[in-house]
């Protein structure tokens, strides 16, 4: 019994020099290592020194650099005649101006100054101002409506759908219309336009009813609208009528 329990302490007192043996290999095996790429870990070390400086500077100037825009954009607000605060915004925050610009844009300006500034602000940096910028550059030239994409897109399918009711090319703009998909927030006001925009004459097939001025069937003034196509279809018979006399 005294020698088993020998035998085990023997044991253990082994396995514990084999992990030291086994420790002190890998030490001068990272020993050799250091001494081999020493030169290549130094560098490292300069770069991630010189790397987390560069960070910590570039983020306290971003800092001081908003505050200063905000404190800029403040005092522009109070003085928006200004020239000076006007030209240094522009200057060091393009796409805050910009957004300025399209928000405050004076709409008494004749149509030529307007486009002008609306082709300016199209092709501004910041987002949001340009896809503002080209819808509203669209809808006042009537041109490249169907160019606009993203949250506008239905907007401008609209807008589309009423040009071509004004010119009378109906089907087509149903058609367009139908583009528009349920869950989008436009679709009641497309189904409108479908439904109440054009109404065909019952008696004719080439005559059409529309220009309808309040599609609300609650509204006082549908009942006028009824009693307008009534008065049509009656105007109709009593023209088919003389023909017949005659």
């Amino acid at each position: 019994m005294p020698d088993n329990k020998n035998q085990q302490i023997l044991n253990a007192i082994k396995q514990e020099f084999k992990q030291d043996e086994k420790m002190l290999e890998n030490a001068f095996k990272l020993e050799r290592l250091v001494k081999k790429y020493k030169y290549w870990l130094i560098a490292l070390a300069v770069i991630l020194l010189l790397w987390l400086g560069y960070r910590t500077i570039y983020n306290a100037m971003q800092e001081s650099r908003a505050q200063k825009i905000s404190a800029l954009y403040d005092e522009f607000l109070q003085n928006p005649n200004n020239e000076l605060l006007q030209t240094q915004l522009k200057e060091q925050a393009r796409e805050l101006y910009d957004l300025y610009q399209l928000s405050h844009r004076d709409s008494t300006h004749d149509t030529q100054a307007t486009q002008s500034a609306l082709e300016e602000l199209a092709t501004s940096a910041n987002p949001l101002v340009q896809q503002l910028a080209s819808y509203d550059l669209a809808s006042l030239t009537r041109k490249d409506l169907d160019k606009i994409g993203g949250d506008l897109a239905d907007l401008a399918i609209i807008q589309r759908a009423y040009l071509l009711l004004q010119n009378e090319s109906i089907q087509e703009a149903r058609t367009l219309l139908d583009t528009i998909k349920v869950d989008s927030t436009l679709y009641g006001l497309a189904a409108q336009m479908k439904h109440y925009g054009i109404i065909k004459h019952p008696l004719a097939d080439t005559l059409t009813i529309k220009e309808v001025q309040n599609p609300n069937p609650q509204n006082p003034n549908s009942t006028d609208n009824h009693n307008n196509t009534k008065l049509d279809s009656t105007q109709v018979d009593s023209t088919k009528n003389t023909g017949a006399s005659k």
